[in-house]
């Protein structure tokens, strides 16, 4: 028999008591031995999941499938998450299923984990568990269908970010949204229903960024049709914030009047903006632990872990007066 390496803690002469069998038994399924019903397979899994034991041991090096985007801030993630897993454990593949489906279907049919720095739609998810049943998938983007999805707090942070802006009766508001990325839809939607509940005549428009168009061309045709500036523009990706403050707030009047409202972690944030702030280090380590710390699943049920947002105010939006 295997020597046991989960949660050492686990008392099993406990649980088998509590389930009434031998602690054979127990031992038989932490060792995935086929000679155990499937019934009292499930109720020892059940058992070892509420006392904290995990059964997915590194008895071999793990296979993790990374899978890329062209996103900026998802490939850093992916990149720093990588460099994370020590390299004698853990043997990780880089794939990105928009430009080559075959290989990161071929590729995680062998993996153990895929992690998704890509943004998955639903059915890729489903196809690749069908592909391999046992994969075990984390998302460090939007909920989706995966075991596990990893996010900051999109509602809150849409609600703390139009309170704000309530607060400083700001009435005339854009929205930069770019590609209909389905993270910053979250914190749209989340914005403009807060702020229709506290501020109901507000005007909320949105900008769409669409792929293959300039930033600049974007917001000069804004400009051009908007007819009245806005008091601010809510950016819920802070990097294009950045964008706007070099390319047109920091040129002078008129867009210097603006008042920028900005989402981002601390690392992008190189103008001080108000702003939705989040850790980037806790979606990190948030995937680092599930990672490692894979449970044993009974059925499928997505986790969705969202890490915490704050409100940082530096002064770039001013109260409205009246």
């Amino acid at each position: 028999m295997d020597k046991r390496s989960g949660n050492l803690k686990t008392n099993f002469t406990e649980i088998a008591r509590e389930l009434n069998i031998s602690r054979g038994t127990i031992y038989r399924v932490v060792n995935q031995s086929p000679l155990v019903a499937p019934e009292t397979r499930s109720r020892v899994i059940e058992a070892l999941n509420r006392h904290g034991y995990y059964t997915h041991r590194r008895i071999r090096r793990s296979r993790i499938c990374f899978d890329f985007c062209e996103f900026r801030y998802l490939k850093e993630m992916g990149e720093l998450l990588m460099k994370r897993l020590p390299e004698s454990e853990y043997t990780c593949f880089r794939t990105d299923h928009r430009k080559n489906r075959e290989t990161f279907f071929n590729t995680a049919a062998t993996c153990d984990v895929a992690v998704f720095c890509s943004i998955p739609e639903d059915s890729l998810l489903e196809e690749v568990h069908k592909i391999n049943p046992e994969l075990f998938t984390v998302t460090l983007t939007t909920e989706s269908c995966a075991d596990v999805t990893i996010t900051p707090n999109n509602k809150l942070g849409g609600e703390l970010a139009a309170r704000h802006l309530a607060s400083l009766g700001q009435k005339d508001i854009a929205v930069f949204l770019s590609d209909l990325h389905p993270t910053r839809m979250e914190r749209y939607k989340s914005f403009i229903g807060e702020m229709h509940v506290l501020s109901p005549d507000s005007r909320i428009t949105p900008i769409y960024h669409h792929d293959g168009i300039s930033f600049t061309y974007t917001f000069e045709d804004y400009f051009r049709t908007c007819g009245k500036m806005p008091d601010t523009i809510f950016f819920p990706a802070g990097y294009f914030a950045q964008i706007f403050w070099d390319e047109f707030a920091s040129k002078g009047a008129p867009y210097d009047q603006i008042g920028i409202m900005s989402y981002d972690h601390p690392e992008d944030n190189f103008h001080p903006f108000d702003r939705i702030e989040f850790q980037r280090q806790h979606i990190l380590d948030w995937a680092e632990y599930y990672i490692t710390n894979r449970p044993m699943m009974k059925k499928r049920s997505p986790v969705h872990t969202s890490v915490g947002v704050t409100l940082v105010t530096a002064g770039s939006i001013k109260k409205k007066k009246g």
